[in-house]
């Protein structure tokens, strides 16, 4: 498995994070 670069995992998070927002409301 390789290891990601910072900036390719940085929009993952935030995609995963706005998502989560989503989930709440």
């Amino acid at each position: 498995m390789k290891v990601l670069p910072q900036w390719s995992l940085a929009p993952l998070l935030d995609s995963l994070i706005a998502l989560r927002g989503i989930d709440k409301i």
